[in-house]
């Protein structure tokens, strides 16, 4: 049921373009006093894992939306949007949104991660949209062979099956992480964050960048000396 209901949507997409328009990138962008415009797109008749009573669907969504506007008003607000995709990334078994186990559809589900701080103890709204039939989790300690273990928040359907986000209440100083995947191992591609609140916003780079990072600096250290 699920994939003939995805199937027509898609097909829709197709004959329209590409759905939310994410670039296929790996950059990561700051932007302040912005909102991210919100799809809306025709909802498909869901069931199963995805079913979702209309109250429980749309009271997370209009909180985010109401945030982000408060936001916009405040000269403290941060906003951060990352860009990425999963096409080829690693996988794991996705676990429920609640984590009580895990799913008996995200088996093989591949993911991406994004690590983050902020710099005031407040209510932050998480935001994701992608080509692809998105799951977004927020784990405080993240082990793709124990998922069920250090998870805060999880979403599904936002507002389309293309998107997932809530509010949550973040620490001040305390590393946090994001897990964009997809609803199956069928789900991957093109996708976007944004992660906003009163307070800064950090990025955490990936031990790749600080080895390259390292990299450079040796380099350019080697490069002096031989002058």
């Amino acid at each position: 049921m699920r994939a003939a209901a995805l199937s027509g949507l898609r097909s829709e997409e197709a004959a329209r373009g590409t759905f939310c328009g994410c670039p296929r990138a790996t950059t990561s962008s700051r932007h302040r006093g912005v909102i991210l415009g919100l799809p809306i797109v025709r909802q498909p008749t869901i069931h199963g894992e995805h079913a979702m009573k209309p109250s429980a669907l749309f009271r997370p969504a209009l909180a985010i939306i109401f945030l982000l506007a408060g936001l916009a008003q405040s000269a403290r607000a941060d906003i951060v949007t990352v860009t990425g995709d999963t096409t080829g990334s690693p996988a794991f078994d996705r676990p429920l949104a609640d984590f009580s186990a895990l799913s008996t559809n995200g088996t093989g589900s591949h993911y991406d991660i994004i690590e983050f701080t902020v710099a005031e103890t407040e209510e932050y709204a998480i935001y994701g949209t992608g080509n692809f039939d998105t799951f977004l989790f927020l784990y405080q300690a993240f082990d793709p062979a124990t998922p069920l273990t250090g998870g805060l928040r999880a979403d599904d359907d936002l507002t389309t099956t293309f998107s997932s986000g809530f509010a949550t209440d973040l620490n001040a100083g305390q590393e946090y992480i994001l897990v964009m995947a997809g609803f199956d191992s069928a789900d991957f591609g093109a996708y976007s964050i944004t992660i906003s609140g009163p307070g800064a916003i950090s990025l955490v780079p990936e031990p790749a960048s600080w080895l390259m990072l390292g990299i450079g600096v040796l380099g350019l250290a080697l490069c002096r000396r031989a002058r």
